[in-house]
């Protein structure tokens, strides 16, 4: 698998987990094997909302409806389904995760956001939820709605105590010749009080739309240790102690 080989060699220093495949089970026992032999990374709990995975997952819920739709009928049956990710993650690593987003950021939206914190008291959450307000200034519109929900968030999580990273950054638009390092990069030197570069590596598996900009990135990304050394910061897998 791409990302535990980016992973065991140092090159990221953090994956999340999608855990409604029917792999679940095998690819998470190798990644939490790849962990007991080499802790270098960090592990998280990626909530998925809008895609069904396989045939017995639950089935996807627009972005439309998760935007709009604040009742506490669908807070009820988020929060449900996302108990049931964390329990699935629970029980094939064995621990906790050490931090939570959202599948298309999902968990920033108004009924997924208030689920996620219903799951954070009810479980005993104690690591950290990412935001997504970019630190660099990149201009879209994509970028303009995940700052605002994102403030939202902060605002939420203060109120609680739930640490989030200070700074975030990989946002793109999956052009086959988009430059990404220099996206990389830029986003990088705007990080001065760290934070979280999303990438997106993987195999240009049928029916990815994003396929090729995932082996795009796998390729590109033993590159960014020398990137993150050159603007001034380290990769970190334990972020709560930073943070």
């Amino acid at each position: 698998m791409i990302i535990r080989d980016l992973l065991g060699a140092g090159f990221i220093n953090g994956a999340t987990c999608l855990v409604e495949r029917r792999s679940w089970k095998s690819e998470g026992a190798q990644l939490a094997d790849l962990a007991t032999r080499k802790r270098t990374f960090a592990i998280g709990l990626h909530l998925n909302l809008t895609e069904q995975l396989d045939t017995n997952s639950m089935p996807a819920i627009s972005l439309a409806r998760l935007a709009v739709d604040r009742s506490l009928t669908l807070v009820g049956d988020l929060r449900t389904r996302f108990f049931q990710q964390w329990d699935a993650f629970v029980q094939v690593m064995g621990e906790h995760p050490q931090f939570i987003d959202g599948h298309r950021h999902v968990h920033l939206l108004p009924a997924a956001r208030a689920a996620l914190f219903q799951l954070i008291d009810d479980v005993g959450f104690c690591g950290w939820v990412r935001q997504c307000r970019t630190s660099s200034q990149r201009a879209g519109v994509k970028r303009l709605i995940l700052d605002r929900l994102s403030a939202v968030l902060q605002g939420d999580a203060l109120a609680r105590g739930v640490p989030l990273n200070p700074g975030f950054g990989g946002l793109r638009a999956f052009r086959e010749r988009e430059d990404v390092l220099s996206l990389w990069s830029r986003d990088l030197a705007a990080m001065s009080k760290g934070g979280v570069l999303m990438v997106h590596p993987g195999s240009d598996a049928p029916g990815d739309p994003i396929g090729k900009c995932r082996m795009q990135e796998a390729r590109l990304l033993p590159l960014l240790p020398r990137m993150v050394r050159e603007a001034g910061l380290t990769l970190q897998w334990d972020a709560r102690s930073q943070w």
